[in-house]
């Protein structure tokens, strides 16, 4: 397994990579024990690589880049053992590290990995401790964050509130459901998945939302297969509450793969009118339709183009819009460990470019009296406060519609990342004057 790791750690190199899909095609024809196992070291490694390069540097005295990237990986995931799975003897993992050096037929550094990671443990102590008074480099480094991600939280959220996100970021993540069927009611999907010993807990801020503390195959139920439940975060499913289409209407989804809000809009519409579910990319439109095949859905109409191009032939065809738009998903970061490593200020900024365009170009698709819904997986300003007010500079004739959250009326709905409970998001609705 730890071969595995090391090959899929190899792997990734930026914010496009993807940490999920390598372990998932990796892990499919193994056991469940070492599936889990494997899980364990690429995650967490990935969770606290800055730390653990850190450390690294502070070991070897050499600069990460002079590293040859096997061994470097195996250097990352052998502290990473060492210093959070306890269940594991330290010699085993000494005597792991120089095998895999022969495994990769890199023989030559064996002695280098074994004196490194003993002096390691020798001095374990002073080479944890982070040596710097500055605040958005202790933070960088003990939760292994982009430092200028780090630095766009400071300036938002001040210290105490960055702290929160960024420990939040090192949990594991919750698993939530969204009841779907159309046949059961929620009563007897709940009844059904405690018969089958999985331990719910319902949500206090979205309808019809369950986290599932137990949720190993899960996603193998006959109940899962017939569409009882869809696997759906509590953010994601308060931006179709938030949106709120009326039956028989006509919705655009303008960013949909994977298709679980377009899925969640047409529940809510019990299947009439129609819904145009958008992806730039083709391939993810398959996973749109395999969704909408298992939840019983029939009226998604699949689309295929770039929504930052402007399409006259939609101009003011939709009674709803929701632009759900890529984002820096900071708010989701415990789900994607690349997000921390990879974000930079630069990206961020080419980010809400595109999503300015985007949300420019889906005003026009809405009819006149419509109503649209703007969200992101982020809780950075610079992509939604920010976006709003340029939003509503630009466009005159777009006002925004208060939303009912937690007894309280809003302009909108910010959440930020709290253990067990939701990652961030960020939802807020406009409707188009005459």
């Amino acid at each position: 397994m730890r071969k595995i790791a090391v090959e899929i750690l190899c792997e990734i190199k930026d914010e496009n990579s993807n940490s999920t899909n390598l372990l998932n095609k990796n892990a499919k024809n193994i056991s469940e024990l070492d599936s889990k196992f494997l899980r364990e070291i690429v995650y967490g490694t990935l969770e606290n690589r800055i730390y653990l390069d850190y450390i690294i540097k502070k070991l070897c005295k050499l600069r990460i880049k002079k590293f040859n990237p096997y061994i470097l990986n195996i250097l990352r995931i052998s502290i990473y053992q060492i210093l959070f799975m306890d269940k594991i003897p330290e010699f085993a993992i000494i005597n792991e590290a120089v095998n895999l050096t022969k495994t990769f037929k890199l023989k030559k550094f064996s002695s280098f990995v074994n004196g490194s990671l003993r002096n390691f443990l020798r001095n374990k102590e002073d080479f944890t401790k982070i040596e710097t008074e500055n605040l958005e480099e202790k933070f960088a480094i003990k939760y292994s964050t982009n430092i200028d991600v780090v630095k766009i939280l400071l300036e938002d959220y001040g210290k105490d509130e960055t702290l929160k996100i960024l420990e939040s970021s090192m949990d594991r993540p919750h698993f939530a459901i969204r009841i779907s069927s159309f046949e059961k009611s929620e009563e007897e999907v709940i009844s059904d998945l405690k018969n089958f010993g999985y331990k719910l807990k319902k949500s206090d801020i979205s309808k019809l939302t369950y986290f599932v503390e137990n949720p190993t195959n899960i996603l193998e139920t006959e109940s899962f297969r017939n569409g009882d439940f869809t696997v759906q975060d509590v953010g994601s499913i308060l931006t179709g509450e938030v949106l709120a289409p009326k039956e028989n209407s006509k919705v655009l989804d303008i960013c949909s793969a994977p298709g679980g809000k377009t899925c969640h809009l047409a529940f809510q519409m019990k299947n009439t009118g129609e819904i145009f579910a958008n992806d730039i990319v083709k391939s993810k439109l398959i996973k749109i339709e395999e969704n909408c095949k298992r939840l019983n859905i029939k009226n998604v109409k699949l689309l295929n183009f770039d929504a930052s191009v402007y399409k006259e032939e939609l101009k003011e065809q939709f009674d709803y819009i929701l632009c759900d738009v890529i984002c820096s998903g900071v708010g989701v970061m415990d789900r994607k460990p690349e997000i921390k490593l990879f974000r930079s200020r630069e990206t961020i900024e080419e980010i809400i470019s595109l999503q300015r365009k985007i949300f420019d170009n889906v005003v026009e698709y809405l009819k006149v009296g419509g109503e649209i819904v703007y969200s992101t997986c982020s809780v950075l300003k610079c992509e939604n406060e920010e976006n709003v007010k340029y939003f509503l500079d630009k466009h005159k004739n777009l006002k925004i519609k208060e939303v009912k959250f937690l007894e309280k009326e809003e302009k909108f709905i910010k959440l930020l990342p709290e253990k067990q409970k939701h990652n961030g998001f960020f939802i807020v609705k406009f409707y188009k004057e005459g």
